[in-house]
């Protein structure tokens, strides 16, 4: 499949239609964006749900339009951390453990060589600040199509060693990722979900969902100077120090995401197995239909939180499956370059399951992974090396 070609376009351009109308439409027509306008725009201070407390209006002192967008994210991330709403509660801790893998694949890519010029550490950290501000689902379509226009790592038309090339990284660069995602991502995201006002308080509460949703910045700091401070020792063996740093994060990121598959699949599964074990409110919001399925019909809200786990759910399905066509197209350049072949229908098929049985993030993780395995792992490529 040629990148250049229209056919391979248009898949990204009903994502990005599909996104805004079922993430944004969805939240205007089911009430959250006039509860949202209302919060923020209303005659009286606004007080955050279940509390006494009022919303900050100071973050950085720049209200606009820096304090005011923080504004809008703690409002709508408020009823997914409080636990007033234990379904979205739980999709929320779902999307956490996923999309961790999805970022570890985003960040992985802008650090090899053939990435370094038009989707380097830096852009990528702007265009996960665009996920957190608009939704995957929303705009992780135009950066799918964006990378596989302009990205070597998904033409078809490289041989092995240019893709191998291209498709290397600074190992401590790739280790560097670890570190810098558990401060910045996983820390913040466990802050922002610590119990208030009984660990925290609510002002404190606010602070954290701020500090979480800025989370690109908070893992580009960590990374950039941990990169500064450390250097990769010349190799005889450039590829196989590329393959074991990579091992690293796949390894450790999988292990996340699939932990967490697993844990909210048997919670959910458990409503249906053992439902003496819940209370009524629970086995409804528990229940895997809850969990799985995007609602497609409109139901007005209370609260802003009433809408939230359809936009959450909804931003999996889009944003997930452009992450997936992005990891595919790379997968199919390096079995094209390997001369081992590439099926659309099997590959599809194949990561449709381990969706199923891993998690979405964790099957586009795991192309990443294949796609590295296939190109410097192996006894061959070893002796090679050797050589």
């Amino acid at each position: 499949m040629d990148n250049t070609n229209p056919v391979t376009k248009w898949p990204f351009y009903a994502l990005t239609v599909l996104g805004t109308m079922f993430l944004w439409g969805g939240t205007l027509l089911d009430g959250s964006m006039q509860h949202l306008l209302r919060a923020l725009h209303g005659p009286e201070d606004y007080i955050l749900p279940g509390t006494q407390t009022h919303l900050r209006q100071v973050f950085t002192g720049i209200y606009w339009p820096i304090d005011y967008l923080l504004d809008v994210l703690v409002i709508f991330f408020w009823e997914v951390a409080d636990g007033s709403h234990p379904a979205t509660s739980v999709i929320g801790i779902y999307f956490l453990g996923q999309l961790l893998c999805v970022l570890v694949n985003i960040y992985l890519d802008s650090l090899r060589n053939g990435n370094a010029k038009s989707f380097g550490f830096l852009r990528t950290t702007i265009w996960a600040m665009i996920f957190q501000m608009t939704g995957i689902g929303c705009t992780g379509a135009i950066w799918a199509l964006s990378y596989i226009s302009s990205s070597p790592l998904s033409k078809v038309s490289l041989n092995l060693s240019e893709l191998q090339t291209a498709s290397m990284a600074p190992p401590n660069r790739v280790v560097a990722i670890v570190p810098s995602l558990a401060l910045g991502y996983i820390c913040t995201a466990i802050f922002s979900a610590l119990p208030s006002p009984t660990i925290i308080s609510y002002d404190t509460k606010q602070i954290a969902l701020v500090s979480w949703n800025v989370y690109p910045i908070l893992v580009l700091l960590p990374h950039w100077l941990l990169s500064t401070l450390t250097s990769s020792p010349q190799s005889a063996t450039p590829r196989r120090s590329h393959i074991r740093a990579v091992r690293v994060i796949y390894a450790l990121s999988a292990a996340i995401g699939t932990f967490i598959h697993i844990g909210v699949v048997a919670i959910s599964l458990s409503t249906l197995l053992f439902p003496m074990l819940f209370s009524p409110a629970y086995l409804d919001e528990l229940h895997p239909a809850s969990l799985a399925l995007p609602p497609v019909s409109i139901t007005q809200g209370r609260t802003i939180g009433d809408g939230i786990r359809s936009f959450f759910l909804w931003d999996q399905v889009f944003g997930y499956t452009s992450a997936i066509l992005v990891a595919l197209k790379a997968y199919e350049a390096a079995c094209t370059a390997k001369g081992t072949g590439f099926s659309w229908r099997r590959s599809a098929l194949g990561t449709f399951v381990a969706s199923a049985v891993v998690g979405p993030g964790v099957a586009c993780l795991g192309l990443g992974w294949l796609r590295d395995e296939l190109l410097f792992g192996g006894k061959d490529e070893e002796g090679r090396q050797k050589k």
